[in-house]
């Protein structure tokens, strides 16, 4: 799981890991990033999905891109 750098459910990103993902970027959106940032592996795991490849694309295209 989250401690041993992975994912929720098993070692591919899953539609659970994309819903918490959803759920973490709202609360860092909102002003909850200090939050996230003290618990570290969930802050390193959060790091992982923002910088996993398709999820990086997906933020990166339109309509996301400021």
């Amino acid at each position: 799981m989250l401690l041993d750098a992975g994912y929720l459910v098993g070692d591919k990103v899953s539609y659970a890991d994309v819903a918490f993902f959803v759920a973490l970027k709202r609360l860092t959106d909102v002003g909850g990033k200090e939050v996230v940032e003290k618990h570290g592996p969930v802050h390193a795991y959060h790091q992982r999905l923002v910088n996993h490849p398709h999820i990086k694309k997906f933020y990166d295209s339109e309509p996301y891109k400021f």
